[in-house]
C-alpha cells in the first residue's frame, strides 16, 4: 500500500473517531473473518485514534488506513443505504454525512 498524505481538520478528526466506532458493525458485514484478523482491526482502530487525537498524522500506517477507510466507506454507505442498519445507528451517520462523503472520496480514494 502507498503511502497516504492527507491533512486532517478537526472535523475529519471527529468524524473519523465516529466511523471507527462502528468497526463491530463493519466485521459483522465480513463474511469468515477470522479472529486473529478481528483482534488485528481492532489493535489499528485504537492506535489510529490515538494518533487522530494527537494531531501525530504523518505516523499513520498503511494498516491503519485501512481500518479507518473500511469504517468511513461503511458509514458512507449507511447513509446511502447500502446496509441494513438500526434506525438509530443511521441516524448517527447521517449527523456526519457529508463528511464522511468528503473523506471517502479524498482520504479512501488514495488507497
Amino acid at each position: 500500500m502507498k503511502h497516504v498524505e492527507y491533512s486532517f481538520n478537526d472535523s475529519d478528526i471527529e468524524t473519523c473517531l465516529f466511523a471507527l466506532t462502528k468497526l463491530p458493525l463493519v466485521h459483522e458485514d465480513i463474511e469468515n473473518i477470522s479472529e486473529a484478523q478481528i483482534d488485528i482491526n481492532e489493535e489499528c482502530a485504537i492506535s489510529v485514534s490515538e494518533k487522530l487525537i494527537q494531531h501525530d498524522f504523518e505516523h499513520i500506517l498503511p494498516n491503519e488506513i485501512r481500518v479507518l477507510c473500511c469504517c468511513i466507506m461503511f458509514c458512507d454507505g449507511v447513509c446511502h443505504g447500502e446496509y441494513s442498519v438500526s434506525k438509530d445507528c443511521y441516524q448517527e451517520c447521517m449527523k456526519f454525512m457529508f463528511s464522511l462523503n468528503k473523506l471517502s472520496n479524498s482520504l479512501c480514494s488514495q488507497i
